[in-house]
């Protein structure tokens, strides 16, 4: 099993994130609200919540 955290510690929305060259392409299991993200070949691209 796989697991990545990226997380917020600040009070500010941060929108249009990435990280190049993820860990693997595929459908990745989102548990801080429960659903499925897909993660293409070359960058998992995001946003994070305060």
């Amino acid at each position: 099993m796989r697991a990545v955290v990226v997380a917020n510690f600040s009070d500010t929305y941060l929108s249009g994130n990435s990280i190049p060259k993820f860990l693997a392409a595929g459908s990745w299991h989102e548990w801080m609200y429960n659903k499925i993200v897909e993660v293409g070949e070359e960058e998992f691209k995001f946003d994070l919540p305060e």
